[in-house]
């Protein structure tokens, strides 16, 4: 009986430990446009960046000049 009840609480605990894992991960998310520019200052396109613990993941940049959306790799 004792085994059943600590099997129990072992369940609730990683449950609540799963769920906060789950908050921070989406508090410590931040996500931001950064603009492009060439080296005379002419804006050349936009990127959003997503920031998870540290990482970096570029999501794509937007070309003014096409026009069109560059997929780049995500890290």
């Amino acid at each position: 009986m004792v085994w059943l009840h600590s099997l129990r609480l072992w369940d609730m605990w990683t449950r609540r430990s799963l769920t906060y894992l789950i908050g921070l991960i989406r508090e410590l998310h931040q996500s931001r446009i950064c603009n492009r520019r060439i080296s005379s200052g002419e804006l050349r396109g936009y990127f959003q960046m997503r920031s998870y613990i540290g990482m970096e993941i570029l999501i794509g940049f937007l070309c003014l000049k096409f026009r069109e959306l560059l997929v780049m790799p995500h890290c």
